[in-house]
């Protein structure tokens, strides 16, 4: 067979009898050829990719990794496309189709076009050639890729009170196709995978939360708000035990044992004797005896208080003075009324005659004065008798000679 841009041979004959003998010397110096038509070859058409929302224009002609297609003699054309993920249906070249959510043009000389596709995919359909001596038919295949990112919308910075539960919308987040998911980090720990769900903050503070939204091609986004959870829960004061103490001994308080969800952040004492104190373990000191109680308010740094109180004994450790009163001098039966711290005394003068160490009687010179204390009696009332004889207690003074 002679190539088909050949225009001229040279061709040897040679010829065999019946007897099997050959000759060879006959030659051919002209021959004409004749090119016979020749049906078309198709190619099958990969790699054709396009964006969503953008234009693929191409050559099913063309090589693309598997060979241009051979068009054959006469050159053969499309003359349909059509079936697969063009519903099965076969259409004639320049049809207007639908193809991935966009339109699709085949053309009789191998141009296409997809424009706008608007679902991420691959998609098949064929194609066919034919010319006078034949037909082909062959695939094409086109990837329509999204690479546009979603948007994602968490909603609005909020407050909200301690263990109080609060929803989140993430429904106003947006995708050229769709959002396929949704999670949530809540900033405590916690997540969560549904559009609007709900979560209760058990301590207070400030949170950040983040939403992320991805869609069916991989794409993500991800969005965030602030969300400031109020202290409500009031502290726990702790004054401690109650206290006995002597008087003008120093004492110590300790509220250590004060707690609070979040901080405490000052502490006020009320003493009980008119003393205040603001540290957490204040020194104090009682100057009376007596008892005493004792407040201790603590105040957390969202402004929550609470009080607690103990009871402190001071003991009376100082003893008491005596006083009787000064020396005094008064005529014999002499009744005389005087205090001692306070309280009233009797006393009667009386002129006797002393005895001598001895035992022997003398004049007297000397002045004895007797006290004693009346249970009851009344300044112009007569001396009773129980304090005319009582034993008397003597003092004493020389008498002037």
């Amino acid at each position: 067979m002679a190539p088909p841009e050949a225009t001229s041979a040279v061709v040897r004959i040679i010829l065999v009898d019946n007897g099997g003998t050959s000759y060879s010397d006959a030659f051919l110096n002209e021959v004409a050829f004749e090119q016979l038509g020749r049906a078309p070859d198709a190619k099958n058409v990969d790699g054709l990719s396009v964006d969503i929302d953008d234009t693929l224009v191409e050559s099913v002609f063309d090589d693309h990794e598997n060979g241009a297609d051979d068009l054959g003699v006469p050159s053969a054309e499309i003359v349909k496309f059509g079936g697969k993920d063009l519903g099965g249906t076969l259409y004639p070249a320049g049809d207007l189709r639908t193809l991935a959510g966009g339109d699709l043009w085949v053309e009789s000389d191998g141009s296409l076009e997809l424009t706008g596709p608007t679902e991420a995919g691959t998609y098949t359909f064929n194609y066919y050639l034919e010319n006078a001596e034949g037909k082909d038919n062959a695939t094409v295949n086109i990837t329509v890729t999204d690479t546009i990112s979603p948007t994602a919308n968490a909603g609005t910075n909020r407050t909200v009170d301690e263990d109080t539960s609060l929803s989140f919308d993430g429904s106003g987040s947006t995708d050229n196709v769709g959002v396929d998911s949704y999670e949530w980090m809540f900033g405590d720990g916690t997540t969560a995978t549904a559009e609007t769900p709900s979560h209760t903050y058990t301590d207070p503070g400030d949170y950040t939360v983040e939403l992320t939204v991805t869609d069916s091609a991989g794409n993500s986004d991800t969005d965030t708000v602030s969300i400031t959870v109020t202290d409500v829960t009031d502290p726990t004061a702790d004054a401690g035990s109650d206290q006995t103490v002597d008087e003008d001994t120093s004492l110590t308080f300790d509220g250590s044992g004060s707690t609070d969800n979040g901080k405490i952040t000052s502490y006020a004492w009320a003493l009980g004797d008119g003393n205040t104190g603001t540290s957490e373990t204040p020194s104090h000191t009682y100057g009376d005896p007596g008892d005493y109680t004792v407040e201790l308010t603590v105040t957390d740094d969202a402004g929550n208080s609470n009080t607690d109180s103990v009871s402190v004994t001071v003991t009376d450790v100082t003893n008491p003075v005596a006083d009787t009163g000064s020396d005094r001098t008064v005529d014999e039966d002499t009744t005389r009324i005087s205090t001692a711290r306070g309280r009233p005394t009797m006393t009667r003068s009386l002129l006797t005659c002393g005895r001598s160490e001895m035992g022997t009687l003398r004049p007297a010179k000397h002045r004895v004065t007797r006290t004693s204390t009346p249970a009851t009696t009344s300044l112009n009332s007569p001396l009773p008798t129980a304090l005319a004889t009582p034993t008397p207690t003597l003092r004493q003074s020389p008498l002037p000679i």
